[in-house]
């Protein structure tokens, strides 16, 4: 039975794809928990039979030593008081449950254990990609002055290919840019980590650069997120500020950001219509000379690669013209009259922001953070909660928390869904094998057992609790119920 288990699980453990990385862990866990059982019943007993459970006395006489002593009387303890000792062994039960759980922390999934760390680089928006090139190109030369680092890839105004099966794809965006580096191992990991980020803090204040690890499970963007509404985005941005102030002020909260970024300024040009109209212009006609001197109009696409590149007709200055050039701007009509933007329109300097997030049609910001280095999502989190609720939040605010705390609650209430189904067809078969209910509570006794030690082990050896964990109670829930029918 134990080599038919192990080899039913043989194929999710060695298999090589994505999935493979998401779930190889609890195979091998389920693996291992059963050569080790059968090593114990196989070895480890009759050894410690053979050891203690020998005849005394004279020839032809036998005579009980002290474990034949022990066990008869509690035998005899159990089957004569039984209330008396199901009661004792529930109160112990409660006792080390509670110790374990007040000394257990949560987490989603671990840390993949991959040779890699990503380096992601973002600038205020507006910027251009030949300054986020420059930028990036500084943390490259400080990581490959590393002894740690052996190849270091980059990828400008993109996040790059989605080499991990995890990996969350950023829009394009030419602030941005990830440098992925390929490290001496995991401990080389946490050097580059540490060394980039102090250099970062130093170097470049003007970026903000997050260094990581890949993690496992499905895609998160951080660990800590605290997703905050508010239709005013003067109060958004306000609410914003006092909830990242607070999370970086937490410890094992590192890197703490948030995504409104700084904004954008925006020159707008007021169009006096019956002026242009006077010319015979429109709007439009305003719009194609100001794209024309800036981004550039589009005329048509080269194919020479797979990807077709834009065939964009505009000025030697593209879009670093002066916005005092945009005055001088010509516009054209059908004959073929030049007249100057600035007769036309009515220039204006406003600031916007770079981008507006809405959730479920309700405008929000979004403060992340990393773990540093011994901390787990759970510790942070339990720290960070008083906090905000002393926060003084600009009226109509509203926050939740995301990140692991959000997909760790929708993986438990999706396992917790499908419960009822496992414990029902559960209970089926022990009515069906036994046909008795007083034999289905005892097998059912043994279950609540397992969990007492799993929390108490994962405490003592401090282990957080997360979903591996959880789908290893399961599977031990089978094999605790299978060792009790068999008894």
């Amino acid at each position: 039975a134990t080599g038919t288990t192990i080899a039913a699980f043989i194929p999710l453990a060695v298999t090589k794809s994505g999935v493979g990385d998401f779930t190889r862990a609890v195979p091998i866990m389920i693996m291992i928990s059963l050569v080790a059982s059968y090593f114990f019943a196989t070895v480890i007993t009759p050894m410690l039979g053979e050891t203690f459970l020998k005849p005394q006395g004279k020839a032809g006489q036998v005579e009980s030593g002290w474990p034949e002593k022990l066990g008869r009387l509690a035998g005899g303890l159990g089957s004569q008081r039984a209330g008396l000792v199901l009661g004792i062994a529930g109160v112990g039960c409660a006792v080390l449950m509670s110790w374990g759980l007040s000394n257990l922390e949560s987490e989603f999934f671990p840390q993949a254990d991959r040779d890699q760390v990503l380096v992601d680089i973002a600038l205020s928006e507006g910027t251009t990609l030949a300054e986020t090139e420059r930028v990036a190109r500084v943390v490259e030369r400080a990581l490959r002055s590393y002894p740690d680092v052996l190849e270091v890839h980059g990828f400008l105004g993109h996040s790059g290919p989605r080499f991990y099966y995890n990996l969350l794809r950023r829009p394009d965006q030419p602030n941005r840019a990830r440098l992925v580096v390929r490290s001496t191992g995991i401990e080389g990991n946490l050097r580059i980590i540490a060394a980039i980020r102090e250099f970062a803090h130093r170097a470049l204040p003007e970026a903000d650069v997050i260094a990581k690890i890949l993690a496992q499970g499905p895609p998160i963007d951080s660990p800590i997120e605290v997703r905050i509404y508010n239709e005013d985005p003067v109060r958004l941005a306000q609410a914003t500020d006092m909830i990242l102030q607070a999370v970086q002020s937490t410890a094992g909260a590192i890197d703490a950001t948030h995504n409104l970024g700084l904004g954008a300024p925006e020159m707008q040009f007021e169009i006096d219509d019956a002026h242009a109209m006077s010319y015979g212009l429109s709007r439009a006609d305003v719009a194609q000379a100001l794209l024309s001197r800036s981004q550039g109009i589009r005329i048509g696409s080269y194919r020479a690669t797979h990807e077709p590149a834009p065939i964009l007709v505009r000025s030697l200055a593209g879009e670093n013209t002066s916005p005092a050039d945009l005055e001088g701007v010509m516009v054209f009509n059908a004959q073929g009259q030049g007249i100057p933007l600035g007769a036309l329109a009515r220039p204006s300097l406003s600031w916007q922001p770079g981008a507006i997030y809405t959730e479920n049609q309700r405008r929000n910001a979004l403060v992340s953070a990393e773990l540093d280095f011994g901390f787990v999502f759970s510790q942070v989190l339990h720290a960070v909660q008083p906090r905000l609720a002393a926060l003084d939040l600009p009226e109509g605010t509203t926050y939740e928390f995301a990140g692991e705390a959000e997909a760790s609650g929708d993986a438990n209430s999706a396992i917790a869904g499908e419960a009822p189904l496992g414990l029902a067809m559960l209970l089926f078969f022990l009515l069906w094998q036994f046909n008795s209910f007083r034999r289905l509570l005892i097998v059912m006794t043994s279950v609540p057992l397992a969990f007492v030690g799993v929390i108490a082990g994962l405490a003592l050896l401090g282990i957080p609790f997360g979903f591996q964990p959880l789908l290893g109670c399961i599977a031990l829930i089978g094999i605790v119920v299978n060792n009790a029918i068999v008894l």
